[in-house]
């Protein structure tokens, strides 16, 4: 059922601990990054990572930081911890506030985690309405040094309620199956700067490459 409303925009673990195993954490209300068994962040990943199928982007910062993403809710751009208003047709509007986001890198295993939250997301287009919260699990292997195609499996946890014109819904909780949770490998392309406007909506450049 859930799939019915994913027109309107609709989209969004635990991370581990670390044994014994040395770990580097940088952290602050919005965003966690924790290093296991070193305190460098590949510098592979260091940039603007884009999957055009679903509309995912991540651009990561020298610290492992992930400073804005494109979301696949709506494609909208999102920053760490800056709420959004954008509007929409029909004098609608979109207010996302993001959650905290979590990176996690284990040097030793080569394997990464990263969670994006959503706190809450409120979309209106005309009478139709759709809210929630998000929360979406990518994990794999980081790519190698100069690989520029990169595939993560991806999981998502989805709280969507949803409001029709019609009165047909009434902020109805749309369920999620399992099979529908779990999208398996999607694929991200690392852009060079020049190439970024391939975007369908264009994100800074705050110099991370």
């Amino acid at each position: 059922m859930w799939k019915k409303f994913l027109t309107l925009g609709l989209v969004i673990t635990v991370l581990t601990a670390a044994g014994c195993q040395k770990e580097h954490a940088v952290s602050d209300p919005n965003m966690q990054v924790t290093l296991i068994g070193t305190s460098q962040f590949p510098p592979q990943l260091v940039g603007l990572w884009w999957n055009e199928e679903h509309g995912w982007a991540f651009r990561f910062d020298r610290t492992g930081r992930i400073p804005e993403i494109v979301h696949t809710f709506g494609r909208f751009i999102v920053r760490s911890g800056q709420p959004i208003t954008h509007p929409m047709v029909d004098n609608g509007a979109a207010v996302i506030v993001p959650g905290k986001w979590f990176v996690e890198y284990d040097a030793k295993s080569r394997q990464i985690t990263i969670e994006i939250n959503l706190d809450s997301y409120d979309l209106n287009i005309g009478q139709n309405n759709i809210s929630g919260s998000s929360r979406d699990v990518f994990s794999g292997t980081i790519p190698e040094p100069g690989q520029i195609k990169w595939s993560l499996n991806w999981l998502m946890f989805p709280e969507n309620y949803v409001t029709t014109a019609d009165g047909q819904f009434v902020n109805h909780h749309l369920p999620v199956t399992d099979d529908e949770r779990d999208q398996g490998m999607i694929e991200f392309v690392k852009l060079r700067p020049k190439d970024e406007a391939d975007l369908p909506t264009a994100l800074s450049d705050p110099s991370a490459q």
